[in-house]
């Protein structure tokens, strides 16, 4: 046992017993509910329950005012250019006019559909903006909070600086044996160290109590071992392990299952039989997507729809490439898919320019060859063949004439104007242009001759070039060329003769600024005052004594940070010869070595010096029954008075949780767990999985009734029709429906019907 030296309680000043009593009846106390919490709380949920971002450009009054702007501007646009293009034929309406008002009124729309991205963007700036501000506001209360928090532990601080400075007080006439004190100090470290190795004989010679440390390391060890699944040291320290071995052994079969392997599930009581069934009818299913029904068939189930489904998917696939063989061998009637494609062929023939199928179909094909033609002899005029066009009766002398100008204005950017002449254009005024332009490029290479004969005076432009000329030579150190501009370089001399003068100076050589007429001797006084106290910081204070500095007042700083680097090594002479009391540091040193002690669980020290330890030790006892409460062993919690019924049910509900992931309710229903809702919902998933292979037994058995076959038709026709309808628009509907009712799934009843629903839409 470690003897610090100390005075009995009853020998302790009345001052000193006094000023702790004054200090612990102030401990100061911090409140929960402080003036921010509830707003930011309320800052908090706001944050937490912001809505998703939307928007709805139908409610955006000033997206409906581009709407009508665009709308408004985008048919005037589309008459226009109708008007324009039907002008062309002579009032009469054509494919192209039609065309191109279409990509008028198309383009204002594309313009439109933007501003609604750009209005859309805005609106989610703005939101972005209110959630930032919301973030900021809580921020800045929390910030508040955290200042309130930091005033209390400050509050805190200062409550336990008065309570060492009563402590202090109370020591300072307290005589130690510092040698002693010393000695027994490095004794300790050592010992410490030889701890942390595992050897606490050192430790026990001192009379320090380590049973508590080896203890724990002990467990420490144990919990080591534990989790590469040896359990025999913790069960040697008394640990009850059952329950952490049967959630290990419970983990080790869940992941065997999953390889297929239910040997463990089963050693430990648990039913996989229901595992078993779903694999296979998962199994089943697989093989079935793939074609092979065998599987379902040993299961029990009726798989003829499905392969009736399956033939007909595949009849379909072979119709779209022109074999119906298949569709016919199913009944179904495919005359009208055949004409639709005989159609589609004469189309396509058409769109190469070969009529004669649409024709033979009954076509008038008039109207599209005239339109065809027309294409050909826009095409033939861009490249200046004009015949076509006027074959058509299309009169091109607009268009000839625009041409001519064209070839005129590229020949005039070459010098070449004899074609604008021709045209009757004066182009004087374009050759004046032209000479300027080439003097002016002789002029920046400083020839001035030109524009001196089209009458310009360069004198001020030539003066310009000399003087940056000589400004290029000056920074070279050469003045003559400003000299002979007239400028007087005499200050600029000067200047430079400054500047190296200055430059010298930095070195130490002010003989050039004194032959100059300037006084250096601050300067110089400065230079060595920073030389001196270079020197000073090495311990040389003879150069700040000749500049007649008195330097005792530092030579003391330093003889005070000198003792006090001695100080922390346990060293207080320095201090002392200094004239500084350290008692109370002295006291600051046994309580560190106590609170090392207190470390390894000896609280002797921190006894003597009367430091109550019970709520350190009482937590010390608590981490560890902590510790053995994960390993589901409750009994040091219950010995410190700990109501553990809320932990231990929570431990068999997990357990129960697993079991019921394999199908096992029946420790859930154990715990009093109504479990019926759950496998109602569980049967419910797998009557409609048997209902999908068309068996619908197990529905019925729950009270549902079967869909009848023209429902489901009805279904897969419905699905079929929207995803025709979201690829083709209405033509692509159309198309899709007569298929289904030339494969008798539809009757045209039925389209019209679906095809009035979409008009609706």
């Amino acid at each position: 046992m470690v003897k610090l030296a100390t005075k009995k309680k009853d020998e302790l000043s009345l001052e000193a017993l006094e000023d702790i009593k004054a200090s612990s009846a102030d401990m100061p106390e911090y409140s929960e509910n402080g003036q921010y919490k509830a707003l930011s709380q309320s800052l908090l949920d706001s944050v937490l329950n912001t809505k998703d971002f939307s928007y709805d450009m139908n409610s955006d009054a000033l997206y409906n005012q581009y709407k009508d702007m665009y709308t408004t501007e985008g048919k005037k646009a589309a008459e226009h250019i109708y008007g324009l293009n039907t002008s062309l034929t002579g009032g009469y309406g054509n494919s192209y006019a039609s065309s191109a008002a279409a990509a008028a009124y198309g383009e204002y729309m594309s313009q439109l559909s933007d501003k609604a991205a750009e209005l859309e963007e805005r609106a989610y700036e703005r939101y972005k903006d209110k959630n930032a501000a919301a973030r900021e506001n809580l921020q800045t209360v929390n910030t508040m909070l955290e200042s309130d928090y930091q005033k209390y532990r400050d509050s805190v601080s200062d409550y336990y600086k008065n309570e060492d400075l009563a402590l202090s007080k109370e020591n300072q006439a307290l005589q130690k044996e510092k040698f002693a004190a010393d000695l027994k100090s490095d004794e300790i470290s050592l010992a410490f160290k030889a701890a942390e190795m595992g050897d606490y004989s050192l430790l026990s010679s001192l009379g320090i109590d380590s049973s508590s440390i080896q203890s724990e390391r002990a467990f420490d060890a144990a919990l080591k071992k534990a989790q590469l699944g040896d359990y025999s040291a913790l069960r040697e320290l008394g640990v009850d392990t059952s329950s952490v071995e049967y959630k290990n052994s419970l983990e080790t079969a869940q992941a065997l299952a999953q390889y297929g392997d239910y040997s463990g599930l089963e050693a430990l009581g648990i039913d996989t039989s229901v595992i078993l069934n779903r694999e296979a009818l998962e199994k089943a299913l697989q093989q079935a997507e793939l074609g092979d029904y065998s599987y379902l068939k040993l299961l029990g189930y009726d798989t003829s729809q499905l392969e009736y489904e399956k033939a007909l998917s595949i009849a379909k696939t072979l119709s779209e490439y022109g074999d119906y063989s298949g569709l016919e061998a199913l009944g179904i009637d495919v005359s009208a898919i055949k004409n639709q494609s005989a159609l589609s062929e004469a189309l396509q023939k058409a769109q190469l320019g070969d009529y004669s199928a649409l024709n033979a179909l009954g076509y008038d094909t008039t109207g599209a060859e005239y339109e065809n033609a027309l294409k050909i002899a826009q095409t033939l005029a861009q490249y200046g063949d004009y015949s076509a066009l006027e074959g058509l009766g299309i009169d091109v002398s607009a268009i000839k004439d625009k041409e001519v100008l064209s070839l005129a204005l590229q020949k005039a950017q070459y010098g070449d104007y004899s074609g604008l002449e021709d045209l009757g254009f004066d182009t004087s005024a374009l050759l004046n242009e032209k000479a300027l332009e080439t003097a002016l490029q002789s002029a920046q290479l400083g020839d001035y001759s030109l524009l001196n004969l089209l009458g310009y005076n360069t004198s001020a432009v030539e003066y310009e070039k000399a003087l940056s000329i000589a400004k290029q030579l000056y920074e070279l150190g050469d003045y003559s060329g400003l000299e002979a501009l007239g400028i007087n370089m005499s200050s600029a001399k000067e200047k430079e003769r400054l500047s190296q003068a200055l430059q010298k100076a930095q070195f130490g050589d002010y003989t050039e600024l004194n032959a100059l007429g300037y006084d250096t001797e601050a300067v110089e006084y400065e230079n060595s005052l920073k030389i001196a106290q270079a020197l000073a910081q090495y311990g040389d204070y003879s150069g700040l004594r000749k500049l007649g500095i008195d330097v005792s007042s530092t030579q003391y700083e330093e003889e005070l940070n000198l003792a006090l680097k001695k100080a922390e090594a346990g060293d207080y002479s320095g201090l002392q010869a200094l004239g500084i009391n350290t008692d109370s540091l002295v006291y600051k040193d046994a309580l560190s070595t106590a609170k090392q002690l207190a470390q390894y669980g000896d609280y002797s020290a921190l006894k003597e010096l009367g430091v109550d330890v019970s709520l350190i030790e009482n937590e010390n006892a608590f981490d560890l029954a902590l510790k053995k409460a994960d390993l589901g062993d409750y009994s040091d919690l219950e010995k410190l008075g700990i109501d553990i019924t809320a932990l231990t049910y929570a431990q068999v509900l997990e357990n129960a949780k697993a079991l019921a992931e394999y199908g096992d309710y029946s420790a859930l229903e154990s715990l009093g767990i109504d479990l019926s809702d759950k496998k109602a919902e569980e049967k419910l998933d797998l009557a409609l999985s048997f209902a999908k292979l068309g068996d619908y037994s197990l529905l019925e058995e729950m009270g549902f009734t079967a869909p009848e076959e023209t429902e489901k038709i009805s279904v897969n026709i419905q699905n079929g029709a929207q995803s025709a309808y979201s690829s083709g628009g209405m033509t692509g509907l159309k198309k899709y429906l007569d298929k289904q009712i030339a494969y008798g799934q539809l009757t045209q009843e039925g389209k019209q019907t679906i095809i009035n629903a979409y008009k609706k839409k």
